[in-house]
């Protein structure tokens, strides 16, 4: 049968008294004989409603007359492979089609029926991989072509991951030490996202090989079991090798966005790889509790005048959500504002909602709005075209329809009568030349536009699908009633059009212009190469759009032999939308952070008026940069294959500027580029701004603004500053001091130019104060009877939390005021003495390092100190070993308060003796009480706990190798505990504090833990213990693979697990 369309008729048909059927059309009638058979074809129009059963369907004739079946089913036809798998590596059943689309009958043979017999059912060899071919003979009304398909089977195999070594940094390094731009990024949570290089020796000649090569990277992904935790998604292989895509699973389930892109040589080799796998370490329920029905009632409760409705697939709508760690079972869903709705735009969005309590969780716009391209219209051009549509002659009736559907194609040019909510209703004529301009413009751009992927990349429309089953329609919509507009609908898997308004577009339909119609079927393409479609706004839309106008260059280019770098000029009564030549020329920025750059580090910036954070005119940097290539002296069709394969190798929602440039590169490689060629490249993203130079100035930021770009949808751009505000006194044991209430909290930039927040302490002196991102904070404290302070706070978004707890502050009492001084102690962490002769910097202010010296003294031979005649109030004393004799000591600080009238004792600070770059030291030190804290290192190897480090076991030794060793314990109070990563092995190591003593809650002891590594002067980390209960303090864990720190800071109510 054919695809087509629904009709259906309420004169309906009737069962005879001999058994026979009446069938009613139009009044011709016709008898069916009890037995008779009959040949028909016929289409299907898809409505809206449902057919009633006793409607009939009109069956057609002689449809589809301008297609050659045979010759069609021919070109189309492709073996059936299950994910994963592809003609030059089988593992699984294949799928041998028996008739064709167009109705060809298709007969199989099998040079080797014992390893895929003709039934698809493949049985692999157990040696070697077998070469089989399978040939189809395609019959059509007497007519036959034959196809052959060379396939190889793949051995079966057993993996043994015990063989494969866990790679570190290191060893990656030393494996690509001949590798020309080698590179590799890891995430702020410790996890390798991209290499540019090798990072395996296993050869990789399937999807089961590409995922036993990621044994190799188990502690640096921090994935335990790739055959468990991935699923194959999709294979490109061509003989410049081939890509293996997979998404992270969990119990089977899918997590969502999460997937693991691989590239290799021809020889299987390694040489890319780009992963935003993130590793779920608790045991999630995956059962709902919560209906997808209630799910969807839940979304059009908080949205008033969402229409939600969801994925037809049942197994598209339960995923695992796991936002770097926050993991939760969802639905997926999706829903319809056919207006404004508070801060949302009308259009279509994807959420996903809680599968536990229904909370809306995620949400993000999938319209894919090109606000710069707005227009509806005729073809100006007046070209004569050739495409194609279908005839349709009614049974009975011999009545001849027309329909504006390109079957070859699976192109349908849809009427969306003036809403922008659209119904499946294709153009239909009674004559075979009754079309529009705006019309033919739609179907003969799209056709030509269709046949240009597949004849330059062997692309079968958007989703790269070689089956007509898997349902790749292009739906194009007319008449849509948008002003000003034109979009891709990922949801629905639609472009619409819009119309001009007449001032700076044409009056004319965006189908006018094929290079925009391209632009939008890139978007298309986009969506399903990567997941940049996942928030069309700031990093991810920029990427997005620039792939887009790239792609209707290049479309342009082609049709018209000229190379064309200006997008929209048929439709615009300027120069044109977007000039990727000369960005600047129509406002757009042509080089990172250069004229019209537009600033997408604040989501106030997404919205509609602000460009979504600039995805348009900040997207030239990228496609400038690829017009560069060509004018700098990369061949226009090397040029195309370039870009092309840079998309194949996949984009995540963080992905940045950088990331496209290590992709191109990639690509580059890929495809045998020459050294002058890469040199051509590296030059022209040079030439954007976008360098190593770049990449190094502005990492911290790009990473930044990709946490803005997530959290605006997942969560908030924002973070919870916490901690307590309590009553200075005469000790230092910070647990008894009673907390003030109402103390003026103002929360500003570093600089003190802009103010963030205000909030103010409860009665206990707790205050939360939820604010602005940023990375420096300088927090005053105010209340009438104190004297005010002020707190300085850095390098908070390094910690990629959405809370951060400040400590304590003591505020002194007006009581206190006048002067007063402080004693105290600096011990080595190493050995617990007194360092003598060490300079101590006083400055005004909690954590201050930054402002000007108030005071400079140096500790005594026992390494004590007295600081007198200072004003009332907190102090930070930054401790620098400015002499250097014997052991060298890293600077550090600590704080101390002064109450005027008094010497407050036992303000003690530790100082640490410096490190081999690649050693690594955790330095803990408390209050008086509680007494006794302990220090924990849990180091594992291999996903097995290996050795607990503490006072029992002071030391852990893996093959003769001293890896960890608790060089200093103490059990009398204040610290320090030292503990000392001596030789990191590769896996990953747990640093925890247990409250020994148990007398006080640990959250009252004042400790803090500071991280010195990479041979840094000064702490890289220090931690103040958060709020909360418990006897347990879970401060970071170490990758010793990555060599990154990664965050923990939580107090839990029972021991840590020790497996985790």
């Amino acid at each position: 049968m054919y695809n087509g369309a629904w009709e259906n008729y309420d004169n309906g048909y009737s069962k005879c008294e001999d058994g026979s059927y009446l069938i009613t059309n139009n009044g011709v009638n016709a008898n069916i004989e009890v037995g008779a058979s009959i040949k028909v074809s016929y289409i299907f129009k898809t409505q809206d409603e449902v057919v009633d059963p006793e409607h009939i369907l009109v069956l057609y004739d002689n449809m589809g007359k301008v297609i050659d079946p045979l010759e069609d089913d021919f070109k189309y036809l492709r073996i059936g492979y299950n994910p994963g798998d592809c003609d030059s590596a089988v593992t699984q059943d294949v799928m041998l089609v028996e008739s064709g689309q167009y109705g060809s009958d298709i007969e199989w043979t099998s040079s080797d029926e014992q390893i895929i017999d003709l039934s698809g059912k493949v049985n692999r060899p157990s040696s070697e991989p077998k070469s089989v071919q399978l040939t189809a003979k395609l019959t059509y009304e007497g007519r036959t072509l034959v196809k052959e398909f060379a396939v190889t089977v793949m051995n079966t195999r057993n993996f043994d991951p015990s063989n494969v070594k866990d790679l570190s940094v290191d060893d990656l390094a030393e494996m690509n030490s001949g590798y020309d731009n080698y590179n590799i990024e890891i995430s702020e949570f410790g996890y390798i996202t991209n290499i540019s290089g090798s990072y395996s020796d296993i050869k990789v000649d399937s999807y089961e090989t590409a995922l036993y090569s990621l044994y190799s990277l188990k502690t640096a992904m921090g994935i335990s079991n790739p055959f468990e935790e991935l699923k194959s998604t999709s294979v490109k292989s061509n003989k410049k090798g081939s890509i293996y895509k997979f998404n992270q699973v969990y119990n089977g389930i899918e997590v969502y966005g999460k997937t693991v892109v691989l590239s290799v040589d021809p020889q299987g080799k390694t040489r890319y790889l780009r992963s935003n796998y993130f590793p779920i370490n608790k045991d999630i329920n995956v059962i709902p509790k919560t209906t997808y029905e209630e799910a969807l009632k839940s979304v059009e409760e908080k949205y008033i005048g969402a229409q939600a409705y969801g994925d037809e697939d049942e197994s598209k709508r339960l995923y695992i959500s796991n936002y770097y760690g926050k993991v939760e079972l969802v639905w997926k869903v999706y829903f319809d504002l056919l207006e404004d709705n508070g801060d949302l735009n009308k259009g279509e969005y994807r959420a996903l909602v809680s599968a536990i309590n229904d909370d809306v969780i995620y949400k993000t716009c999938t319209t894919q709005y090109d606000s710069n391209i707005e227009v509806k219209g005729t073809d100006l051009n007046n070209k004569e075209r050739t495409f194609n549509i279908i005839e349709n002659t009614h049974w009975f009736s011999n009545k001849v329809e027309y329909m504006l559907e390109d079957m070859k194609r699976n192109i349908r040019i849809c009427d969306a009568h003036g809403a922008e909510i659209f119904k499946n209703d294709i153009y239909q004529s009674s004559s075979k030349n009754e079309w529009t301009e705006e019309q033919i413009s739609a179907m003969a751009n799209m056709k030509d536009i269709y046949e240009y992927y597949l004849n330059t990349f062997d692309r079968i429309s958007y989703d790269d699908a070689w089956t007509k089953i898997t349902g790749n329609n292009i739906r194009i919509y007319l008449n849509t009633g948008i002003e000003n507009n034109a979009y891709w609908d990922s949801t629905r898997k639609l472009i619409a059009m819009g119309k001009g308004d007449g001032d700076r577009f044409k009056e004319i339909s965006l189908a006018a212009a094929e290079d925009v119609l391209c632009h939008e079927f890139t978007h298309a393409i986009v969506g399903y190469e990567t997941n940049l479609g996942e928030i069309n706004k700031g990093l991810p839309g920029i990427i997005n759009e620039a792939y887009a106008d790239i792609f209707a260059c290049f479309y342009d280019s082609n049709k018209k032999g000229y190379k064309d770098w200006i997008v929209g000029e048929d439709i615009c009564s300027g120069k044109g939308i977007r000039d990727v030549s000369d960005p600047n020329s129509l406002g757009d920025c042509a080089e990172f952070n250069g004229k019209y750059f537009q600033d997408y580090s604040n989501p106030e910036y997404y919205t509609k008026g602000n460009d979504f954070g600039g995805v348009h005119q900040n997207s030239t940097i990228i496609s400038h940069a690829a017009y560069l290539m060509y004018k700098n002296g990369i061949g226009f069709e090397r040029l195309q294959s370039l870009w092309y394969e840079s998309l194949c190798l996949g984009y995540e929602v963080h992905s940045d500027f950088w990331d496209v440039r290590v992709n191109v590169i990639q690509a580059a490689k890929n495809l045998g580029f020459s050294k002058a060629e890469i040199g051509i490249i590296e030059q022209s993203f040079k030439q954007v701004n976008v360098t190593e130079d770049c990449n190094e100035t502005y990492k911290s930021y790009f990473k930044r603004l990709d946490k803005i770009s997530i959290t605006q949808d997942y969560f908030c751009n924002s973070i919870k500053l916490n901690g307590k505000v309590v009553t200075a006194d005469l000790d230092t044991i910070i647990g008894n001091n009673k907390g003030i209430k109402d103390v003026n909290i103002n929360v500003y930039s570093f600089n003190k130019t802009e103010k963030y927040g205000y909030t103010s302490t409860e009665d206990s002196g707790i205050y939360i104060s939820q604010i602005k991102l940023e990375d420096k904070y300088l927090i005053n404290f105010d209340k009438e009877g104190y004297v005010s302070e002020k707190m300085y706070l850095s390098d908070i978004d390094s910690i990629f939390k959405s809370e951060y707890y400040c400590g304590t502050v003591a505020l002194v009492p007006k009581e206190y005021e006048g002067m007063g001084g402080a004693r105290g102690k600096v011990i080595s962490a190493s050995t617990g003495l007194g360092v003598g002769g060490v300079t101590l910097n006083v400055r005004r202010g909690i954590n201050n390092i930054y402002t000007d010296i108030t005071k400079t003294i140096k500790t005594d031979d026992n390494g004590e100190y007295i600081i007198d005649s200072l004003e009332s109030g907190n102090y930070c004393v930054e401790i620098v070993d400015e002499v250097k004799n014997g052991d060298e000591y890293l600077s550090t600080f600590i704080n101390i308060k002064v109450l005027g009238g008094h010497l407050i004792r036992e303000q003690n600070g530790v100082i640490s003796s410096s490190l081999e770059r690649n050693q690594i030291r955790v330095v803990l030190s408390w209050g008086d009480t509680p007494r006794d804290l302990d220090s924990h290192m849990l180091c594992s190897l291999l996903n097995t706990l290996a050795g607990h480090v503490d006072y029992r076991n002071k030391s852990f030794y893996n093959e003769n190798n001293l890896v960890c060793m608790l060089d200093l314990d103490d059990t009398s109070g204040y610290g320090p505990e030292t503990t000392t990563i001596y030789h990191s092995e590769v896996g990953m190591y747990t640093f925890y504090v247990y409250n020994y003593s148990g007398e006080e809650n640990i959250n009252r002891s004042q400790a803090t833990v500071s991280v010195y590594m990479n041979g840094a002067a000064t702490p890289v980390y220090t931690f103040n213990i958060p709020t909360g209960d418990g006897r347990f303090w879970t401060v970071f864990r170490y990758n010793g693979a990555t060599k990154i720190i990664i965050p923990i800071n939580l107090v839990e109510n029972n021991t840590i697990n020790e497996e985790r």
